[in-house]
């Protein structure tokens, strides 16, 4: 009998978060019919677009984007920049709680660039959370598993659609007593209030604990990676990972709180550079309009699902601050500049920080000692406790 040991299993291409990850994908006609789907709506939302604006005037909207104050509009550039910040450290303050952070720059570069990814690709938003770990994981000194940050940026995930869920909400209730549909504003509000209340209910007595949904799942995937070999063993063993890591920061109130706060000051950065859009084009609205449009609109492009929400965000947008009573130019101008500078601040960011990362990412490699490790990185204090094979099985899911 030989006693050649057994070669280890290759790793795959696709990102999963065990590392050697195996192919979440149905058929290949499935693919290309989702991929198809995808563009038909795209290019539905571009057209729907140009037919809102041409029912303006594109001359008209031109001339207004020609006056547009220069000033003003750098200001909503840098309040743009100034979301994606805050962002970046929703998610920084939760990785500090568990594992290794990376620099505080790699944190807002991995999330600039994945959005970027995001605006360029369709379906890109499918395998974003992959990306943004694989970056997270090649900045950090010293080196965590992908697997790891997969869980955080998985929670990071949970907590923005969480906010925009809630925004889109409080939108809806704004806009029906903007409309005079009273009745409507009050059964959406008792709605907000009580799905609120469920979700905490839910998270606080189901999601955490021996008994809860995160263990039982938890426990599902230590048995299928206990009866998987190969490159399957790995993707189970790797997905009970980032489970753990999910799981303990899903339940944590002191996270949550802080979340919400800087949810808040994401959104409140967004309805500012709208309004200052708006103010640079010398038509200011009331900045309850902008509340109401951005919510809507924003959730419109992330639920159909094209790159970055091109032309499903704009044509809500559009049509919803004509329907408030925003005059048709002014309101057409002023959706599509912010929506050029979002585009132009996010991809102006996250091209040049791929190359960043790619480059950071290689020379983290070559200064790691195989034998024993990285060391402290310099400037950053002594260094964080490292999430090992070993160290990540001591993560429990804690109520």
């Amino acid at each position: 009998m030989s006693t050649r040991p057994e070669p280890a299993p290759r790793a795959d291409r696709t990102g999963v978060p065990g590392g050697n990850g195996v192919k979440l994908q149905g058929s290949r006609l499935s693919i290309w019919l989702r991929r198809l789907f995808g563009l038909v709506i795209l290019a539905f939302a571009i057209y729907l677009v140009h037919r809102l604006v041409s029912a303006v005037g594109w001359e008209e909207v031109r001339e207004r984007l020609g006056e547009a104050s220069l000033p003003a509009v750098a200001v909503a550039a840098v309040l743009l920049a100034l979301q994606l910040a805050l962002w970046s450290f929703r998610q920084w303050i939760g990785m500090r709680r568990i594992i290794s952070t990376p620099p505080a720059w790699a944190v807002f570069l991995s999330l600039v660039s994945t959005a970027a990814a995001n605006y360029m690709i369709p379906f890109a938003r499918l395998v974003g959370g992959l990306l943004r770990a694989r970056y997270l994981s090649r900045a950090s000194r010293p080196r965590s598993p992908k697997r790891v940050y997969y869980g955080t940026v998985l929670f990071d995930q949970t907590a923005h659609l969480a906010v925009m869920g809630g925004f889109t909400l409080v939108g809806l209730v704004i806009g029906a007593a903007l409309l005079d549909r009273p009745a409507v504003g009050v059964g959406v509000a008792l709605a907000l209030a009580l799905g609120a209340v469920g979700v905490v209910a839910w998270v606080r007595h189901r999601a955490g604990g021996d008994g809860g949904v995160g263990a039982s799942f938890i426990r599902f995937l230590e048995r299928r990676a206990e009866r998987k070999k190969g490159v399957a063993g790995s993707f189970f063993a790797g997905s009970e990972t980032a489970a753990k890591i999910y799981f303990r920061l899903l339940v944590s109130g002191w996270l949550w709180r802080r979340s919400i706060v800087i949810g808040l000051g994401v959104f409140g950065a967004v309805v500012a550079a709208q309004w200052t859009v708006f103010y640079a084009l010398g038509d200011p609205v009331d900045p309850l309009l902008v509340v109401t449009t951005l919510a809507i609109g924003m959730t419109a492009g992330v639920l159909l699902g094209t790159p970055g929400g091109l032309g499903t965000t704009e044509a809500t947008m559009i049509a919803l601050y004509g329907a408030l009573g925003v005059d048709p130019v002014g309101a057409a101008s002023a959706v599509l500049l912010f929506r050029g500078l979002q585009f132009a601040v996010v991809l102006g960011l996250g091209l040049p920080g791929m190359l960043v990362l790619e480059l950071y990412g290689m020379a983290n490699r070559r200064h790691e000692d195989p034998g024993q490790g990285p060391g402290p990185d310099p400037g950053q204090g002594p260094p964080p406790r490292e999430v090992t094979e070993e160290t990540a099985e001591e993560v429990k899911v804690t109520g």
